[in-house]
């Protein structure tokens, strides 16, 4: 048409008009000794795309590293059918994996008279059993822990249709669910004003998720001034370098590029208040100095206390900027650009 077009849908044309999450079908087999330690799992799944598009949903993503088992096939197909695209709906893939394989062991625990969630710990798994390496971090026996004295968990009949309110057939019921920790390139620029203020500049977003309030907050406990202090400049490609907002992996991947920013930042402003001649600190000879809501002083409770913006404005500077980003060591610049590049365009496929 040569012009800007706009389309609104109705409500019911949402769910046909462009892709949501795929229909799929899964088929969990479990094998597991007397006291419920799983020996074996076998995961058939098949997920639909559209006849002229592509689209697969890993349904075997959990399955393989959910629980500890020493035998494990998974297997996936993808029937084409007359519907749209699917699309990436809150975690595309692990979300329909956990279903399958967490009603899996629901229906094993009944059969094998142990707690649902007793045969979960039971068969806990310890490190990633696909790699057989640690995990970076797991903490699914403790939400057990807390979930069960919660809900006052200990309590709960075993039998199905046991529990009533009045007319009302009512259960407890427990899953859990996983989702992998996703890395990716970001830049930050930290800057202390003259004024003892302080900027954030990324071009990363904010669409709801809270990203204005994690990095000020990142920003001032980092730099030891209140968090009101900080200002987040964000959504403009002019500042640095940030991934998309996607796959749960923004909020990792921009607080440790403010934190390294800012801690480079910090080491810059105690290095003037030592170093420089004209710094109330210079006598001192102190190699470290405390910053706390927006004031310097000594550790051991002697000497000046000064502001952030009195001790910029004694030793002559408007201002300290600092970058920070999240490149590991090994890379290079030809790196950081593919990994940029491919988080761009690979979003969809996550």
């Amino acid at each position: 048409l040569g012009r800007p077009v706009k389309l609104a849908v109705t409500r019911p044309q949402t769910f046909t008009a462009y892709g949501g999450r795929a229909a799929t079908r899964q088929t969990v087999a479990l094998g597991a000794d007397a006291e419920g330690r799983i020996q074996s799992i076998v995961h058939r799944g098949v997920n639909e795309t559209s006849v002229d598009g592509m689209w697969v949903e890993p349904l075997g993503s959990v399955t393989s590293i959910m629980y500890a088992t020493p035998n494990f096939s998974s297997r996936q197909n993808v029937v084409r059918v007359n519907t749209v695209v699917p699309g990436a709906l809150r975690a595309p893939g692990e979300n329909p994996s956990a279903f399958g394989i967490e009603s899996a062991i629901d229906e094993l625990a009944y059969e094998v008279g142990i707690d649902p969630l007793e045969i979960r710990l039971r068969n806990y798994a310890e490190q990633d059993p696909e790699v057989k390496k640690p995990w970076s971090t797991r903490q699914l026996r403790e939400a057990f822990a807390v979930g069960a004295a919660a809900f006052g968990w200990s309590k709960r009949p075993r039998e199905p249709r046991s529990m009533r309110d009045g007319n009302q057939l009512i259960g407890w019921g427990v899953a859990a669910g996983t989702y992998p920790v996703r890395r990716a390139y970001g830049e930050a620029m930290v800057r202390i004003l003259t004024d003892g203020s302080v900027e954030v500049e990324s071009s990363s977003i904010d669409m709801g998720q809270g990203t204005y309030t994690i990095l000020a907050q990142t920003a001032a406990e980092t730099l030891g001034v209140p968090a009101e202090n900080v200002v987040v400049k964000l959504g403009d490609s002019r500042y640095a370098r940030a991934g998309v907002t996607g796959g749960s992996r923004l909020a990792g991947v921009m607080t440790g590029a403010v934190h390294k920013a800012a801690t480079a930042a910090l080491d810059e402003l105690v290095g003037l208040a030592i170093s420089e001649a004209n710094s109330p600190f210079h006598a001192l000879q102190a190699n470290t100095l405390v910053v706390s809501e927006g004031r310097i002083r000594s550790p051991r409770g002697d000497g000046p206390d000064v502001s952030i913006a009195e001790l910029l404005g004694s030793v002559g500077r408007s201002q300290i900027e600092a970058m920070g980003d999240t490149t590991p060591a090994n890379w290079t610049a030809e790196d950081r650009y593919k990994n940029n590049t491919t988080i761009a365009m690979a979003l969809p496929h996550t």
